[in-house]
């Protein structure tokens, strides 16, 4: 075996050389050539523990395969040894070792032996490592792929991230970057702007978050910056709602002062009622007592029924003696609700019998509540509650969610039970749901299932089915297009763009687009893959951006390549603004341009601000500019009174006192005083103003006391 092995070596090394550019899958051993290869290398007889430590003590001169390693009596002794004969290997050895490896039969020893050759193979030849990776074997392996970009972009970052420019599909690009993004401190330095200019991929969410717990486990000022300085509401929402987690969990009595450090009034409110729903699922019996003792407001007492719901999680009985102190009335269906929500986790027929003895909260809600909670836990025990109801009221709306549960395992029975609900809105919104859990178990039947009702429950019903199917079979539904509809032709080709590029290639979505040239859809198609194209090679997409006829596609694209180049060349990038007509659109590229760009040289992103033609994009411009510096500088006055859009300037104004007022009360009073705000606006200013100085003085950082 050993000396079979080692007479294939010659063409394993010459594939592995060859790969970057086309791996040759032939030139593999035959046992490696399929996505299920031979598993046919067992650990054999052991060794003595004398002869495995004449073998350290040689530094296990005589080992060369892992067959030989196996023989080894424990795990320690195996992988020392597989260290060993790794680290003398060069890289044809080292391949050689992986496609050995590869046959191991058990799967807990082949994956720690692929894991050390691969960390091997990315140090001496990572090239080579990316493209055995890429062979159907061994495609997949996450955890393989995870650690050759994550040692490849901390030894060699520039060579690293130019090779994930060429990979293909998309989706493997996209795996790559996030790695490459753990792998060199998150975001927010120049390696990750690189990261994001040059491949096209912006951070996860994951990564975003990761990111804030390390500020806000450092500073709770810096966390809270970092989120005022996101140009998105809605990214500052999503992010706020995640800092009130571990703001609550870190520091419960202080979290609810931070929210004087967010600038945006309207943000507060998020970051509270995030902060109020941890402490009421940390601390339920706490937010309870306090409730009896002096009733809470309406709104909150939606917390109430957050801390009931997680003390039944924990205490069942007391949650349930809870619940009776706080009366069966029926204002108190929301928590009955979530009570039962916890409850039937442990016990669904206990959940119903409870539900059916409190009928005084809200009639039969209560009861309706149950059965579709139940749906969730035990599909069947709710659908022979519903063929027992004797009532009708909402019967329908009942069978709808024990429809959506049973589709989870079983959608060709949830078709058939579907048939009991008359035809309607409900019954529409029934066959949507099991279209959506079919298409994840069996895309091809959901389609066909989805293509022959269609009429009965609506277009909605294939677009639901559609957008799986075609992510697993492009190609098959580039065959089906000419049987569509206009509008699902439109709909159906910008998702076989996405998956072409996510699953094949950019050459393979590239040559799809083009086949529509002379269609209609033409542009929005090339707008799904300009940012693509220019993550390779910005010259050939502006080439194309300029070839695109004037309008919304056009400009979009044009924004797009802004939002992903700034940081590669911000000057160039800046000058694609004029290239927007749209007034709009040219003022949010404007304000995305500076809030990147002052992240790394607010003084060059100032001084092109201030450069610009009167407008709503220079306005846009200087307001972001402004919530950028962090000390107010007295230069933005002039830049501000010269701002067109008169709520956007009284916004900016306020925005721009604040700052100071973060640093000197004194002068933001005397600015207050100076510009035209009314008595009740300068109040609310200044008590912006002490409200954050008095949460920075309060707690600087977030520990747990």
């Amino acid at each position: 075996m050993k000396n079979l092995l080692s007479g294939m070596a010659i063409g394993l090394v010459i594939g592995a050389i060859a790969v970057w550019a086309s791996f040759d899958v032939s030139d593999e051993p035959d046992f490696a050539s399929t996505r299920n290869p031979v598993r046919d290398i067992a650990a054999g007889p052991k060794i003595s523990l004398e002869a495995a430590s004449n073998h350290r003590s040689a530094r296990f001169e005589s080992l060369s395969s892992i067959q030989e390693t196996l023989s080894l009596p424990s795990d320690f002794d195996q992988t020392e040894a597989l260290y060993v004969i790794a680290g003398r290997s060069n890289s044809s050895e080292v391949q050689n070792l992986i496609y050995q490896a590869n046959r191991v039969a058990d799967e807990s020893d082949r994956r720690a032996a692929l894991s050390i050759l691969f960390l091997r193979l990315t140090d001496i030849d990572p090239r080579s490592a990316v493209a055995i990776a890429s062979q159907p074997q061994f495609r997949g392996n996450n955890s393989i792929e995870s650690s050759i970009w994550r040692l490849w972009s901390r030894t060699d970052f520039g060579e690293a991230l130019a090779a994930a420019k060429t990979l293909e599909p998309q989706s493997r690009k996209e795996f790559a970057a996030q790695i490459m993004y753990v792998a060199n401190g998150l975001t927010g330095n120049e390696k990750t702007r690189r990261i994001q200019a040059e491949l096209g991929v912006a951070p996860s969410n994951s990564v975003k978050y990761r990111y804030l717990r390390e500020l806000a486990d450092e500073s709770a000022q810096r966390a809270f910056d970092y989120i005022n300085g996101l140009h998105s509401m809605q990214e500052q929402i999503t992010a706020l709602q995640y800092l009130s987690t571990i703001v609550a969990r870190n520091n419960p009595q202080q979290a609810p002062k931070f929210a004087a450090l967010i600038e945006k009034a309207a943000l507060r409110t998020h970051y509270t009622n995030g902060v109020k729903k941890v402490l009421a699922e940390d601390y339920p019996q706490k937010i309870i007592e306090q409730h009896l003792r002096q009733p809470r407001s309406a709104q909150d007492r939606r917390y109430l029924s957050v801390a009931l719901a997680s003390l039944a999680k924990t205490d069942l009985e007391s949650a349930l003696k809870y619940f009776d102190q706080l009366g069966n009335s029926p204002s108190n269906l929301s928590l009955a609700s979530s009570l039962l929500q916890a409850m039937v986790q442990s016990d669904p027929e206990r959940t119903l019998e409870w539900a059916r003895s409190r009928e005084n909260i809200g009639g039969q809600n209560l009861y309706q509540y149950a059965v579709m909670a139940v749906a969730n836990v035990d599909a069947e025990l709710a659908l022979r509650e519903i063929d027992d109801y004797s009532g009708e009221y909402q019967k329908d709306e009942m069978y709808v969610v024990v429809l959506s549960a049973i589709a989870k395992t079983d959608p060709k029975r949830a078709t058939l039970l579907l048939e009991q609900i008359p035809d309607g809105e409900r019954k529409n919104a029934a066959a949507q749901t099991i279209s959506v859990y079919w298409a994840q178990s069996d895309p091809e039947s959901a389609m066909n299932w989805a293509i022959e009702n269609q009429n009965r429950f609506g277009p909605e019903v294939l677009a639901q089915a559609s957008t799986m199917y075609i992510m697993q079979n492009p190609d098959a539904a580039i065959q089906m297009l000419p049987g569509l509809d206009k509008k699902t032709q439109r709909d159906w080709s910008q998702k076989i763009v996405g998956a072409l590029m996510q699953t094949q290639s950019l050459s393979a979505a590239t040559t799809f687009v083009e086949q529509h040239r002379d269609s209609p859809i033409h542009a929005e198609l090339l707008s799904v893959l300009i940012p693509q194209i220019a993550a390779r090679d910005i010259d050939t997409a502006l080439d194309t951006i300029g070839r695109m006829s004037p309008g919304k596609h056009r400009d979009q694209a044009y924004v797009d390549i802004v939002n992903q180049r700034v940081q590669v060349d911000p000057y160039q990038t800046a000058g694609l603004l004029s290239a927007i007509n749209d007034e709009n659109l040219r003022a949010r590229a404007a304000a995305s341009l500076v809030n990147s760009w002052a992240r790394s040289d607010l003084a060059a992103a100032g001084a092109w601000v201030e450069s610009q033609p009167a407008g709503a994009a220079r306005d846009s411009a200087i307001a972001v500019l402004v919530n950028r510096h962090p000390a107010g500088d007295a230069k933005f006055l002039s830049l501000i009174d010269a701002m067109a859009d008169e709520k956007l300037r009284k916004q900016t104004r306020t925005s721009y006192v604040v700052r100071v007022g973060q640093h000197n009360s004194e002068r933001a009073l005397n600015l207050l005083n100076g510009m035209n705000f009314t008595d009740a606006e300068r109040e609310q200013i200044m008590t912006m103003i002490e409200q954050y100085k008095n949460a920075r003085t309060t707690h600087t950082g977030l520990h747990i006391d």
